[in-house]
């Protein structure tokens, strides 16, 4: 990127953060440079689910979330773009259900959303449906019955990441989870946000 760009840093207190890369200083690549929470004034207790730098707000480009409660939502990045340079927007996407996951999309991406009851689904994420408005619930991805059994976590299914990920692919929504490998169960076992 260029230091025209902004950095936008998607929290899971629903929040979204953006700042302008000039607003950072250079530094040699050995230093460890600015602590996000401090140096976008966070809350007490937000944690990052997504942080990237956009030049432009492309109609085409989405920021994907996925929810404990197993839904999720594809939110058009024209929805953040704001007439004043405002630097935190609440409401960035639904509370209802605490956020696991979050994804920016300028394409498809096939996800992997796993339960806590070593359960995984792998979908393309333009089966998940757009929603106009960034508060929107959201539609429901993966079955779970709370308090149970809830959403623990989602990446892209690369094979870095899972052995297999077509194992656990859906082709339609609501979707049940397919038993997880060992390998990915274990692999994934000090990774979430339990």
């Amino acid at each position: 990127t260029d230091n025209l760009s902004e950095i936008l840093v998607l929290t899971n207190k629903a929040q979204l953060y953006r700042a302008k890369i000039s607003d950072f200083d250079t530094v040699k690549a050995s230093a460890m440079g600015d602590f996000l929470p401090a140096k976008l004034k966070m809350d007490e207790g937000e944690v990052p689910l997504l942080c990237k730098a956009v030049s432009s707000f492309k109609p085409t480009d989405q920021i994907l979330v996925v929810f404990e409660n197993g839904k999720g939502v594809r939110i058009p990045m024209e929805a953040y773009q704001t007439k004043s340079v405002r630097k935190k927007l609440t409401n960035a996407y639904s509370a209802k259900s605490p956020a696991v996951a979050a994804f920016y999309l300028s394409g498809k991406k096939d996800i992997v959303i796993r339960s806590n009851n070593h359960k995984a689904i792998c979908i393309s994420s333009d089966l998940v449906p757009e929603v106009a408005t960034r508060t929107a619930g959201g539609n429901i991805l993966f079955s779970v019955k709370p308090p149970k059994t809830k959403i623990i976590g989602a990446e892209e299914a690369t094979a870095e990441l899972y052995e297999d990920a077509e194992l656990y692919r859906k082709r339609k929504l609501p979707a049940v989870g397919n038993p997880m490998r060992e390998r990915d169960i274990a692999f994934y076992k000090d990774r979430t946000l339990e």
